[in-house]
């Protein structure tokens, strides 16, 4: 009885859910660990700068958009979700494709980057069927193609952006 309401885009919800409730944990303890170094000396000034330099706060506003988009049922929220998982696809490629030139890449990293790939590859298959794609987010067959072409481009594009937000600090040391 409980599989009968139970729905195909309950996976991906959730998946993205746990992973903002974990994101949210991690950014809250470094948070306080932060808070508890500088003791009284922590201001407005500094929290700021804080929320910038680590990386987890990034993350926490990037799992931000998504899981809004779980909240609402829109067709802009079927892109969202979708092109979270192509961001997702392309981070860890990218971050394999660096990891490789370097001594410390492991085959346990790479077995967990082709999981990660496979997983995605899952939710946008699970985001394209009928009873989530048509019944769910009301859109159209014919359009099919060009919405997820356009999730895809989305998806890589802030993909692409954030590595360059990341390497940054490579294209100010070059003199032109």
């Amino acid at each position: 009885m409980v599989f009968k309401k139970f729905k195909l885009i309950f996976i991906p919800y959730g998946l993205i859910l746990i992973a903002f409730l974990g994101i949210l944990t991690e950014a809250i303890i470094k948070f306080i660990d932060v808070f508890n170094h500088y003791g009284h000396e922590f201001t407005l000034k500094s929290a700021f700068a804080v929320l910038g330099s680590y990386s987890v706060f990034k993350a926490l506003a990037l799992i931000l958009i998504p899981t809004m988009a779980v909240l609402f049922k829109s067709k802009l929220s079927w892109v969202i979700i979708t092109s979270y998982f192509y961001f997702i696809i392309f981070n860890v490629f990218g971050q394999s494709y660096f990891q490789i030139n370097y001594e410390g890449f492991e085959i346990l990293s790479f077995a967990v980057g082709i999981f990660i790939l496979i997983v995605c590859l899952i939710l946008i298959i699970i985001m394209n069927r009928y009873q989530v794609y048509i019944q769910i987010y009301n859109f159209k067959t014919e359009n099919r193609s060009f919405i997820n072409i356009a999730s895809f481009i989305l998806g890589s594009s802030v993909s692409l952006l954030l590595v360059i937000i990341n390497n940054s600090h490579y294209l100010q040391n070059l003199k032109l």
